[in-house]
């Protein structure tokens, strides 16, 4: 159920637009990840027309018969290689990729930097063109920037792939010569349009979270409206705000923060995870003992690569609370004990680690939070 109340808001977000034919480099239909997509139809030629351009695969105006345009920003740089296949055998399809020379999405910036128009030679058997028919796009194993009209010595419907990197904007006109069906597109390489955000998630406090208190998120000068979700055991669990925004956590434990906003239409999800500790109510002494009075040692042995331990010193009995965790915020072990007046020597649970890593272990007791590190080695 919170999946598909997160999806119903993103889809409301996203712009009305997404409902057009994409014929027209203006409409181009934006891509946010390199997942694989299939489209059933293409609608004909754009109200624009000639929009294409000149192009190394074609000698005059390209041709638009029926196109279609989409676009994408590369987040995660790497290889840039697809695969576009006819949903209808027999069909043909053509296709040019622009770069965007500033990175935006605007059109007249475009820059062909691969194309392929390959297909059948015309008066000549099937024979001679089966290498140019069927599926086409950007391979790591073509080394030819552009394909021209029929099938001529090493013609196979593929041109080189792309070295992309983030930042970079592309177009990606599909031009299906033969008929209006549509096709599927899969992205072989593997650099990403998933968006990335450089902005922040900020906290208003760097003292612990304890479970109820309320605090403040927010994006440090930034003043765009935000979709945030806060999950399950949060109050509220979404929320839509443009100046900081405030939640509480019922449940102690490691809590992911998730915010979304749009850009060139993509949902970017930026996260932040943080550690929402237990109000821990200390028992009532005959003596009033102040929490000051507690003394917890450093880990020791550290490094450690079996067993750790940590010294605590308390006057009173009372319970405390060690949560361990990674640098990343996740939960390593959570232990509850009871203390006893004097000096104890107590065991740290450091779970299952299958890997050298540090460490934070975190001791509560009442409204006292102390902090150590350890370094965890695997034998």
């Amino acid at each position: 159920m919170k999946n598909t109340l997160t999806l119903i808001f993103l889809l409301f977000l996203l712009p009305v637009a997404d409902a057009q034919f994409h014929s027209d480099c203006s409409s181009a239909k934006p891509l946010c990840s390199n997942a694989t997509v299939t489209f059933d139809a293409f609608h004909g030629r754009g109200a624009v027309r000639n929009e294409v351009g000149s192009t190394d695969c074609y000698s005059g105006l390209f041709p638009e018969n029926n196109g279609m345009w989409l676009r994408w920003t590369i987040g995660t740089p790497g290889e840039l290689a697809f695969t576009l296949t006819p949903k209808q055998d027999g069909d043909d399809l053509d296709f040019v990729i622009f770069r965007v020379l500033d990175g935006s999405n605007d059109c007249s910036l475009k820059e062909p930097v691969r194309c392929a128009v390959s297909g059948e030679n015309q008066g000549q058997s099937r024979s001679t063109y089966s290498a140019c028919m069927g599926a086409t796009g950007l391979r790591a194993s073509a080394t030819d920037f552009a394909e021209r009209r029929g099938c001529y010595g090493a013609d196979d419907n593929f041109v080189a792939s792309i070295v992309a990197q983030e930042g970079e904007s592309y177009l990606l006109y599909v031009n299906n010569y033969a008929s209006k069906v549509g096709f599927t597109l899969e992205f072989t390489g593997d650099a990403d349009f998933t968006p990335i955000s450089e902005e922040i998630i900020a906290l208003s406090t760097n003292e612990p979270i304890m479970v109820g208190q309320e605090v403040e998120v927010h994006t440090p000068e930034s003043k765009k409206a935000y979709f945030w979700e806060f999950g399950e055991d949060a109050t509220p669990v979404f929320a839509s705000s443009q100046t900081a925004q405030t939640v509480s956590f019922s449940r102690p434990g490691m809590h992911e923060i998730k915010r979304y906003d749009l850009k060139n239409s993509c949902a970017i999800m930026t996260t932040k995870s943080v550690m929402v500790y237990e109000r821990v109510q200390p028992e009532v002494a005959a003596t009033t003992t102040r929490v000051s009075d507690i003394q917890v040692g450093q880990t020791f042995p550290n490094p450690s690569s079996d067993k750790a331990y940590i010294n605590i010193t308390t006057p009173v009995s009372r319970t405390a609370i060690i949560l361990i965790a990674d640098v990343l915020g996740r939960q390593i072990s959570r232990t509850e004990v009871e203390l006893v007046a004097g000096e104890q020597q107590l065991p740290l649970d450091l779970g299952r680690l299958q890997q050298t890593q540090n460490l934070f272990v975190n001791v509560q007791i009442g409204d006292e939070q102390f902090q150590r590190r350890l370094l965890y080695l695997r034998p």
